[in-house]
């Protein structure tokens, strides 16, 4: 049994899918993850794609929060020991991993439009958030209780899921999160269900409150 484990393994995580093949999966329900981490994620993409970043602790949960066991998935990675650790990891909680797939096939990447916390400030500040914007914090609990932007609307990481459709997807949304990788997560998933205009903090709220901007505690 260990022997047919390792080969289905070798066979998932070494199966290489180029563009065409790549098109087929897609539109059969596959689901591209890519388990790069933020910066590389976020200096260019496979349109479509879902990003969590590989960790060794807890990966899968992860995975299985933000999309089902029942769909296939390709991986995009930096490196083959990464994407057989991933692959391991994804079987042992049920997926399906059928491949591969890298960035050097496409002549089109995409990136999520960014801001920096005065940038988002100034957006604020001109009445944006009231009109045509939404500023959604993932963070936990905890920490919005902490301190919060006035106006923005909480959404903790793991509850995005089963919760996204409040979120109007006509309204510009940026994400502000205490970790990066956490609002990369919920812009790729955001984007995969139709939301166009969405944008990045990279510094986060951790930024935000190192900056002085105006917060707002408690509920």
């Amino acid at each position: 049994m260990e022997l047919i484990t390792n080969q289905k393994l070798q066979q998932s995580s070494e199966r290489f899918l180029n563009g065409k093949e790549l098109s087929w999966e897609l539109q059969r329900g596959a689901i591209l993850l890519d388990i790069r981490q933020p910066r590389q994620f976020a200096s260019g993409h496979l349109a479509g794609s879902l990003n969590i970043a590989f960790y060794p602790d807890g990966f899968a949960r992860q995975v299985s929060s933000f999309t089902s066991t029942g769909r296939p998935l390709v991986l995009v990675c930096e490196t083959s020991l990464e994407r057989l650790a991933a692959a391991f990891s994804l079987m042992q909680a049920g997926f399906n991993v059928i491949g591969y797939t890298e960035l050097n096939f496409s002549t089109t990447l995409e990136t999520f439009p960014q801001l920096t916390v005065r940038q988002l400030w100034q957006e604020i500040s001109q009445g944006k958030l009231q009109q045509i914007m939404t500023v959604v914090d993932v963070r936990s609990q905890a920490e919005w209780e902490e301190y919060h932007i006035e106006g923005s609307i909480h959404l903790p990481y793991l509850e995005v899921p089963r919760r996204w459709q409040e979120l109007e997807s006509r309204r510009e949304l940026t994400v502000v999160a205490a970790k990066r990788y956490h609002s990369l997560t919920v812009l790729s998933f955001l984007r995969q269900n139709g939301f166009g205009l969405v944008y990045e903090v990279p510094a986060g709220m951790p930024g935000w409150a190192r900056s002085g901007l105006p917060i707002r505690r408690g509920k």
